[in-house]
């Protein structure tokens, strides 16, 4: 079977949303099918059978651990990467007026925005905001300048999820670890799309989730964390499965992961996971990325000829993803997102501050003939 016949939508749609979620092939639905039959047939606490679900989702990290390039138990699974970012702040040792650096609201997502604004609410902790430039950028030298004798950590988006520009999270990283503070990035718009390694970036955090360009389940996400820094880490959730040895008035810490990860039990998806990350695997991230910018590319080229069409983003190959953000002037973004639907073609809208604009996002499994159909579609309404 060819790899683009594995992701079933192809028969329905042209979809090119693969940043909001990219539909799970063929392999990891009957992996995960096959997890809840055997889950079913056996029950989840016969015999060893529970310990080896366990077993074979942990197994999972070596492959995520290829992936970031980091220790297979510095990998912390939860429901999404919103909740991996959730834990990483309400476990951060910090107190009433410490900084936390980190780019504005009206450009980052919701979702690594709110919970630090939350953690702002809650513990008295001040949010610093850098300045960007219109695509995303913040200035290093801005940056240095922000950091303070009480800034405690650097937050940072890897790949942005409305333009797609790409941070400069290893020049963050350096300046960070020469402070001696904490840095968190999120990636959720670039594993498993972009090459990447947190040892170089060198972060303390890196959230993820498996529903993008994973190719993974819903529900299902995590984080990494640096052993050194799990360390001095309070757990949000704790249990059985988090303790060494416990009396009737003390306890000590499992190591991590599972320090961090007490209550999980999604291993039904993690294991679907591993049929996804095999697929990945397969190809390399390098040659996904080839693909997906010769994809995105040719869109770009593409829309460039049109009349009417505004295009947002860096033109530079090595500064995006294939995110590719752009309007149609006279046709509102929604209006256009709901055509391109009833015409077979799945796009998104999205926010620059207060701007709305359509986003497309190949993946290796899109054609060239759906980025023709696409402009061939746009070129209708010119």
């Amino acid at each position: 079977m060819r790899i683009r016949d594995e992701f079933l939508i192809t028969k329905n749609f042209v979809y090119l949303n693969n940043a909001a979620y990219t539909p799970m092939p063929l392999r990891s639905i009957e992996a995960l099918r096959n997890f809840y039959y055997e889950y079913s047939l056996y029950g989840p606490d016969t015999g060893d059978y529970y310990e080896e679900i366990k077993n074979r989702a942990h197994e999972v990290r070596y492959d995520l651990g290829k992936l970031l390039d980091c220790d297979v138990n510095e990998i912390i699974y939860t429901e999404s990467a919103t909740q991996a970012i959730n834990f990483i702040a309400m476990m951060l040792p910090l107190k009433k007026g410490d900084e936390i650096i980190l780019r504005d609201s009206l450009h980052e997502h919701p979702s690594n925005f709110l919970p630090w604004l939350h953690l702002e609410r809650i513990k008295g902790v001040r949010l610093r905001k850098l300045r960007i430039d219109k695509w995303g950028y913040p200035s290093l030298g801005d940056l240095e300048r922000t950091i303070k004798d009480n800034t405690k950590l650097i937050v940072i988006t890897h790949a942005l999820y409305n333009l797609g520009s790409i941070m400069p999270v290893k020049e963050i990283g350096k300046i960070a670890k020469e402070k001696g503070i904490l840095f968190f990035v999120d990636g959720s718009q670039s594993l498993g799309c972009l090459p990447l390694s947190v040892r170089e970036i060198k972060c303390d955090f890196f959230a993820f989730t498996a529903a993008k360009w994973l190719c993974g389940p819903l529900g299902l996400g995590g984080f990494y964390c640096s052993k050194k820094v799990a360390e001095d880490l309070t757990p949000l959730v704790f249990g059985e499965e988090s303790a060494k040895k416990y009396t009737a008035s003390n306890f000590q810490y499992k190591d991590i992961p599972f320090k961090l990860q007490e209550g999980f039990r999604n291993w039904g998806s993690v294991i679907a996971l591993k049929e996804s990350l095999k697929l990945i695997g397969s190809l390399g991230i390098e040659r996904i990325r080839k693909r997906n910018m010769m994809l995105a590319n040719k869109l770009i080229e593409g829309l460039k000829g049109l009349k009417r069409i505004e295009l947002y983003g860096p033109e530079e190959e090595d500064s995006r993803i294939s995110i590719v953000a752009f309007n149609l002037k006279g046709y509102e973004p929604e209006v256009l997102i709901k055509h391109l639907i009833h015409k077979g073609v799945v796009l998104a809208r999205r926010w620059l501050t207060k701007e709305s604009m359509v986003r497309a996002s190949p993946h290796f499994y899109n054609s060239e003939q759906e980025i023709e159909k696409l402009l061939k579609l746009l070129k209708a309404l010119c």
